[in-house]
């Protein structure tokens, strides 16, 4: 089947952003500043006090430790600095969305439908992912800080159905040498996965360094890996040659403890790579195949700008991008096309055909996002069918989640 046929049978007739207004606003929106007029001044008070499935908009401040314990969406505006926290949790809760925030600590557990965390920022400690149904991480970084001679991994993921991470940057933390234990330091793991399907897509990982406790005779450190595949875990890589799995380094000139490996499957893990540049090496089951589509939204997105749905893929092949307003997930799609139906075929409200122009340049087209404030929390999602040859390829989801 050609890509536009593929997008004929998903799709029903293309529909205006104008008409999609009104029934995707309907959540009922509430403000929060630490330092000025709103709704409220805490944001745990405004969760605590709104219904599930509205959204807040939270301006820049300060809010401390926060528990999400009720479906909703949590907006930063990228227009502003970020919200930051000491710590968010979601907990036991069916969905979230997540935008422009920045915290301390994250951690997400019991999380039964498809959620997103876009432009977001982990510092201090390990972000852990345990019993997600199926996440989505774009455009955010973590990186946990130097604590001990164990480095903490930057992003741990346990018992989650399917997680897709485009276009962010994820750095292990540091292992310390210790005057203490007399011994070098371990690097935490970029990415660590126990019973969980990532496909990683466009991004940078590394592993933290190990320091070599510099005595004679020196106690050498040892880097972390860039990507764990853990036991029931599956990983799949897609990118170009700027994006980069790389192991932890130690210091420059002193000996290393060991090899810190770009991908280290272990206990049945398993892990493809495409596209992407690796420093370290692999260590277990990894297959690099050829390079694969990929899809990321373009820009910062604030309201009266726009944003670039962005296609990379074999050069002088033929995409076609679906647009929808609700997510999707049928991994059995993926034995056929490469990757799971990540769009809900029952609302593709636009088809645009794109040429390919390479696996390092992107191409497609540009959407402009209304001025105010009327759709903030609302999401659209995309994926793109890839003709290459005679092969019909399905690229990553792409989600764009509109703010204030």
């Amino acid at each position: 089947m050609k890509p536009l046929a593929l997008a004929s049978a998903l799709a029903p007739a293309a529909l205006a952003l104008s008409a999609l207004a009104a029934p995707l606003a309907a959540q009922t929106k509430w403000t929060v500043d630490d330092n000025g007029p709103a709704d409220f001044a805490s944001v745990q008070v405004a969760i605590d006090t709104v219904a599930a499935g509205d959204v807040l908009l939270i301006k820049p401040g300060s809010y401390g430790a926060v528990v999400v314990h009720k479906s909703m969406t949590l907006l930063g505006s990228p227009t502003a600095a970020r919200p930051s926290f000491a710590s968010l949790d979601f907990l036991n809760i069916e969905r979230f969305d997540a935008l422009h925030l920045e915290t301390q600590a994250l951690a997400v557990t019991n999380v039964s439908a498809h959620s997103l965390l876009d432009d977001c920022i982990a510092t201090t400690t390990e972000t852990r992912f345990d019993n997600c149904a199926d996440v989505a991480i774009a455009n955010s970084r973590f990186e946990p800080a130097s604590q001990d001679v164990q480095g903490l991994n930057a992003l741990s993921f346990a018992n989650c159905g399917y997680v897709q991470i485009v276009n962010s940057t994820v750095l292990g933390g540091p292992g310390l040498g210790s005057m203490i234990v007399f011994a070098g330091g371990i690097g935490g793991a970029g990415i660590a996965l126990d019973q969980t399907q990532l496909l990683l897509v466009s991004s940078t990982v590394r592993g933290g360094a190990g320091q070599t406790l510099v005595l004679i005779p020196p106690f050498p450190g040892k880097g972390g890996d860039a990507l764990v595949v853990g036991a029931g875990s599956s990983a799949e890589v897609r990118g170009s040659s700027f994006d980069l799995l790389a192991g932890g380094q130690n210091n420059v000139g002193q000996p290393s403890a060991g090899t810190a490996f770009a991908i280290r499957a272990q206990n049945g893990g398993t892990a493809v790579t495409s596209g992407v540049t690796a420093t370290g090496g692999f260590n277990g089951p990894v297959t690099s195949v050829a390079a694969r589509p990929y899809l990321e939204w373009s820009g910062a997105g604030g309201p009266g700008s726009s944003r670039q749905l962005t296609l990379y893929g074999p050069s002088a092949s033929v995409g076609v991008l679906l647009l929808a307003t609700d997510a999707f997930l049928d991994k059995g799609f993926a034995a056929t096309y490469g990757a799971p139906l990540l769009v809900h075929p029952g609302t593709i409200f636009l088809t645009a055909g794109v040429a390919v122009l390479g696996q390092n340049s992107g191409n497609g087209p540009t959407y402009g996002i209304p001025a105010g404030n009327s759709l903030a929390g609302v999401s659209f999602f995309a994926q793109a069918a890839v003709l290459n040859g005679s092969t019909i390829s399905a690229t990553n989801g792409a989600e764009v989640i509109l703010s204030f």
